[in-house]
């Protein structure tokens, strides 16, 4: 990238930028839930691509789709960084199916 500059007194390019790398949308990825007890769950997962995001976990007894307010149940993870995700719940009914989803928002 260059940038030019005109005024009425001349024009100049200022020096070529560095390189650098625009972000891109935040991917995460489900993985299996584990240390499944009577009454509680570790709920995983991976944010895989666009740096850093905002994360926040749903879950509850029916798939509340991408509508956050559907959900009956969530957490925020705040930033997070690529790499592993996780978040221990608590309060499950143990004869229970429960649906999740991770959505994440690019800062």
């Amino acid at each position: 990238m260059f940038v030019n500059g005109n005024t009425s007194f001349g024009s100049d390019w200022g020096d070529p930028a560095t390189q650098f790398e625009t972000a891109s949308a935040p991917t995460v990825n489900n993985a299996a839930a584990d240390n499944i007890g009577a009454a509680g769950a570790r709920l995983n997962g991976a944010l895989t691509q666009g740096g850093s995001a905002t994360a926040t976990v749903y879950w509850g007894p029916t798939d509340g789709g991408t509508t956050p307010g559907s959900w009956s149940n969530s957490v925020s993870l705040g930033t997070v960084s690529e790499g592993a995700l996780w978040t221990d719940i608590s309060g499950l009914n143990e004869t229970t199916t429960r649906a999740r989803q991770r959505p994440a928002q690019h800062l």
